[in-house]
């Protein structure tokens, strides 16, 4: 065999074992590591999409109590997207600042101070939801509430992005 045709054959094998690597690891993850773990489709339906969702179902509310429930989280949910949108608003404005050759401090203090009224209505909307749907529950709901609430994963630090004072 001449040089050229061994470049061939080595090349050739080398695809091989590419295709034969990437196939085992496509049958590692569907077969292998989703075994005993659901994905994320299934993770979604088996409640909806609210944190609240899984708690929600606990607590066998009433007809009247779902319109309420259902009611203030879609006002929460309106009031929020609103909120995070104008926090990545005054962001990317912020950035966008940091980005020039010449700084100018009273736009970035004015940005830096509508990010922090933001985060503070941000929680302030996460407390008035939870009192919100709070107030529609029976004594006996409200256990389950405050039970499941203290058993969801505490934070050790805030989330990516929140401004902390």
């Amino acid at each position: 065999m001449n040089n050229r045709n061994k470049i061939w054959v080595w090349g050739l094998l080398v695809l091989i074992v590419i295709n034969v690597s990437a196939l085992i690891t496509i049958g590692a993850n569907t077969w292998v590591f989703k075994k005993g773990r659901m994905d994320r489709t299934e993770r979604q339906f088996g409640r909806e999409r609210s944190p609240l969702g899984g708690i929600r179902e606990k607590l066998n509310l009433t007809e009247a109590q779902q319109g309420q429930f259902e009611n203030i989280q879609e006002t929460s949910r309106r009031d929020m997207r609103k909120l995070f949108s104008d926090m990545t608003d005054y962001r990317n404005k912020l950035n966008g600042e940091f980005s020039k050759t010449q700084l100018e401090m009273d736009v970035i203090a004015e940005l830096n101070e509508n990010i922090v009224q933001t985060d503070r209505k941000i929680r302030r909307q996460a407390i008035d939801m939870h009192v919100s749907i709070r107030d529609i529950l029976t004594e006996d709901q409200l256990k389950i509430f405050i039970e499941e609430m203290g058993t969801k994963k505490r934070r050790t630090r805030p989330p990516m992005g929140f401004i902390t004072e």
